[in-house]
């Protein structure tokens, strides 16, 4: 067999290509049902789960009743049994809250969509409103039914760590668990629960409430106080006391005018020795809390201010109230509350209340002007009896705050988020903290009604290691703590990120008042460092990025919140940080990629299916070749691998084109989410695709003297695979990449008519009198069927366009948090995909225009043997005529064979005019 120059380009850069298969475009979705919702449909579950033992189970309350769990450590996935507080309701939900409420919330829902037909909802709410369902669906419903008593029973299940931006991580220490269950509305989703809700605040993977938690009794009998002085009330004895006991500090019959919306009240009271704090909350009326009630809409936040040396006007030490909106002393925050419910310290830990002056603040925003009269709202403490005192570790509760005069949010009618940042300096903790550093045990953020959201980095020899605290929705409302545990270390810097929504016709500054904003952040630690009380940090930005700090006791010249930035003694860093995303291998990026069978894109890892598709083919031609006898007796090497070639690609075609199209249709269903990355739904569907390609490259070595028409076909189809996979590898949208991929691959898998034309011409039918007619049919349905194929293509691209396909909104939704931004927007990948898509057609008319001649050329050869005996010498120089005239159309293909010579037409030779057609054409038509 004679080799030319081009079939050795060809073997070097198929070669070259053969390495890229290892990547197969992976599309991850799952069962698709109604709007938007990975669905989980469930009749009956054989009493499978009624006898299961739960590890833990919690009360609550009006939520739902009772919620049980079990971790699964191994597996790092917990399950879930929630049950409907009452047996009307028609979906029970379960979440993991920021702050307790609805805001940051995300949410695990369990539905009865119709009678006896249960469904699972992943879904997150960013504001005081229905939860949204994520675009992935990471939780399944292993079981759901009615009980005896007829209430929503089900039964899910979830990883620790989704690895997804709309999804919560089930931590290590307590977090806010929501529960609530309620109706569905009459377009099936759920309506609102009304009364059926509760929060508690749960470590879900260790029972640290039975291992570690103090045991005292909340509830407070007031019956047993003694005001010890005005404001100041005694639930216990402090020497004889054996349990915590309740401590209220009060304000004294506080009458406000209703009509004024900002108010601070400060009273002054000395404390006599010093206590250990273990538990504080907001007390208000004659002693109702929050654990039992909820506060009123006025009360904004508490303060408890530790005073040294002369911060306080001689006039205010009478106990009595006084307004301190512009008399606010110059004392540092020990205790502070905002709409937070109970607020305790580790086991092990408490916070010092010393002996001395303080000062206790309240904040009043009154926005609906509602009466205020005799109010005695303040903090309650729980105070560990003496004995019990001296075998704990003192803490300390520092506030640090944002400078407030540096605070301005410019109005913008658009309303786009505006960030401010402030920094804690290096400097600054390697001046104050101890060689060990501090254990940190909870970081609660501070903003007024602006606020959307707040960051705290901690950064560490210029990397930021740990996001201590980063919620996506902060609640004004509902001002809890992050009880994440993580230590600081001498040399440690801190950064604080508030972002807030701007007024659309005024500036916000910083200030006092409500409409006035702040960002502040506290932090409890241990152990307690006297001469760290407070922090004040500057605003930083592009062109300032390096400010002073300060940490230490605030001067009695000053307050914190307007200390100056010449008063702050500690120096900025010397040099930026490298981000937290690029610092650290993510766990996540690799969880992905090793889940979803994503690996690496890179130029030599070749895919196991490579192996196996090239031992099959090998096998397929090597049997056809010598056990065919129609095959093993022609005579011309490349009529008969021609003829190999076309019956495997019939054969696969038509063999695999129904589950192409089975495997496929979920696919292109027009959906908002889907499941995350999910491998064995897909894996058929992926290895079809990369078999054809394999049999295209596969074909290119094995067909003898290839044109380079054929070349540029195969190259074409190949090289879209390979940027399809490479747009999966590197942009997660692989359920677009699985559906071009799908599409592309339809245009081979419908070339059954062409295949079979072809075949049938090489095992000698083409002189039958139905063959041309079945040629032409072939050449129609070929084109018809690409065009079908490509528009179809097109609308989906259209929809990738115009966001409504999911698959591009991974990038954006739910792995944006850590993924690398390649460049691979929708319209780069469409404008490449078009643009292939545009040669293979032009490419294919090409291939139907050949299929066309030869279909006239066997009609030709057809009338003329049946017309030969009767022919007159004029009539058979006229068909010869004919066919010369058709042999001149095709002259590119003729003139390039080797194997044959069109020119003995002339001399009535059509056993070598129909070869030569066949040599022409065969690797003409694709």
């Amino acid at each position: 067999m004679k080799i030319t120059s081009i079939d050795s380009w060809v073997l070097v850069l198929q070669a070259c290509c053969l390495l890229l298969f290892g990547k197969v475009t992976h599309g991850s979705t799952g069962e698709w049902e109604g709007q938007g919702l990975y669905t989980f449909p469930v009749t009956r579950d054989n009493g499978k789960w009624d006898n299961v033992r739960f590890e833990r189970t919690q009360d609550m309350g009006m939520g739902c009743q009772p919620l049980e769990w079990s971790f699964d450590a191994l597996r790092r996935k917990i399950i879930f049994r929630l049950t409907s507080a009452n047996e009307d309701d028609e979906w029970v939900a379960v979440g993991i809250s920021e702050n307790g409420g609805m805001k940051g919330a995300d949410m695990h829902i369990v539905k009865e969509v119709e009678s006896g037909v249960f469904v699972a909802d992943d879904a997150f709410s960013m504001d005081k409103e229905r939860p949204v369902s994520d675009t992935l669906q990471n939780i399944k419903l292993l079981a759901a039914k009615r009980d005896g008593d007829g209430r929503l029973v089900g039964v899910i299940e979830r990883d620790v760590d989704t690895c997804d931006k709309d999804d919560l991580i089930i931590e290590s220490y307590k977090q806010h668990i929501i529960c609530a269950s309620g109706k569905l509305d009459m377009d099936g989703n759920i309506g609102y629960h009304g009364r059926n809700r509760h929060s508690t605040v749960l470590n879900l993977l260790l029972d640290e409430e039975l291992l570690l938690d103090r045991k005292f009794n909340i509830d407070v009998d007031l019956s047993k106080g003694v005001e010890v002085e005005p404001g100041v009330i005694f639930y216990d004895d402090p020497e004889t006391a054996t349990v915590p006991f309740a401590i209220d500090v009060n304000l004294v019959d506080v009458t406000l005018d209703q009509e004024r919306t900002t108010s601070y009240m400060c009273r002054v009271f000395t404390n006599l020795e010093a206590m250990q704090v273990v538990a504080y909350e907001a007390v208000w009326g004659n002693g109702t809390t929050v654990a039992s009630d909820t506060a009123p809409e006025y009360l904004h936040h508490e303060l408890l201010l530790h005073c040294t040396g002369d911060r306080v006007n001689m006039e205010h030490m009478d106990g009595k109230p006084f307004d301190c909106y512009k008399d606010m002393p110059a004392c540092d925050a020990t205790f502070n509350h905002a709409k937070s419910g109970l607020i305790q310290a580790p086991p092990g830990t408490s916070v010092k209340m010393h002996p001395g002056t303080f000062v206790l603040q309240v904040h009043y925003d009154n926005t609906y002007h509602v009466p205020i009269e005799n109010d005695k709202s303040g903090i309650r403490f729980w105070v560990l009896p003496k004995e019990q005192a001296a075998l704990t570790e003192s803490g300390n509760i520092v506030n640090h705050v944002g400078q407030l005069s540096s605070i301005r949010i410019p109005a913008d009618p658009l309303q786009r988020e505006y960030p401010l940042q402030f920094m804690i300096s290096s400097e600054a903790t390697k001046a104050t903290l101890p060689e060990t550093g501090i254990q940190v045990f909870g970081v609660s953020l501070h903003m007024h009604k602006a606020g959307l959201r707040g960051r705290l980095q901690l950064i560490r020899n210029g990397e930021n290691i740990l996001d201590v605290y980063d919620y996506r929705s902060y609640d004004f409302d509902l001002q809890a703590p992050n009880l994440k545990r993580w230590r600081m270390l001498p040399g440690d810097a801190m950064v604080v990120t508030c972002i807030f929504k701007p007024n659309k016709y005024t500036d916000i500054v910083g200030g006092l008042r409500t409409e006035d904003e702040m960002c502040n952040w506290a932090i409890g630690f241990s152990p307690e460092l006297p001469n760290y009380r407070s922090g004040v940090g500057y605003l930083v930005s592009p062109d300032e990025p390096f400010k002073n700090s300060f940490i230490g006791n605030v001067p009695n010249s000053t307050r914190g919140l307007y200390m100056p930035e010449e008063m702050a003694p500690f120096k900025p860093d010397p040099r930026g940080w490298v981000d937290l995303r690029d610092y650290r291998e993510n766990f996540c990026y690799k969880s992905v990629r090793d889940e979803s069978n994503l690996f690496e894109f890179h130029w030599g890892d070749a895919g196991v299916y490579a192996l196996y598709t090239a031992m099959i083919t090998f096998f397929c031609c090597f049997c056809l070749e010598r056990f065919l006898p129609a095959i093993k007796m022609m005579g011309d090497t490349r009529t008969k691998r021609n003829a190999v070639v076309g019956i495997i690609q019939l054969v696969f075609s038509t063999t695999f084109l129904i589950p192409l199209l089975v495997l496929a249709a979920p696919i292109f269903n027009s959906n908002l989410t889907f499941k995350a990355y999910d491998v064995e739904t897909y894996n058929e569907l992926r290895g079809l695709i990369a078999t054809q390609i394999l049999l295209y490259i596969f074909e290119l070595f094995y067909r003898v003297n290839i044109r380079i028409e054929v070349i540029i076909h195969h190259m074409l189809t190949t090289g879209l695979f390979i940027f399809l996979n490479y747009v999966a590898a590197y942009s997660f949208a692989f359920e677009y990449a699985t559906k071009m991929g799908a599409i592309l691959i339809l245009l081979a898998m419908l070339d059954q008519p062409k295949n079979a034309a072809l075949v049938t011409k090489y095992l000698g039918y083409e002189k039958a009198r139905w063959w041309p007619k079945f040629c032409k049919i072939s050449a129609i349905w070929y084109i018809a069927s690409k065009l079908v194929i490509i528009s179809i293509a097109i609308f989906f691209m259209a929809k990738a366009e115009d966001g409504s396909d999911a698959s591009w909104n991974i990038p954006e939704h739910s792995f944006s948090k850590w993924i690398m931004d390649y460049g691979l927007t929708g319209p780069v990948v469409i404008g490449v995909v078009v643009t292939f898509l545009f040669l293979l057609l032009l490419d294919q008319v090409y291939t139907a225009y050949v299929l066309w001649k030869i279909a006239l050329r066997a009609e030709v050869d057809t009338s003329f043997e049946e017309e030969e005996p009767l022919a007159t010498s004029s009539d058979h120089d006229e068909v010869l005529s004919m066919k010369k005239e058709m042999d001149g159309e095709l002259s590119p293909l003729n003139k390039a064979t080797t194997t044959h010579d069109v020119s003995d037409e002339s001399s009535g030779n059509e056993e070598t005019i129909s070869a030569s057609s066949n040599a022409s054409v065969d690797d003409a038509v694709v």
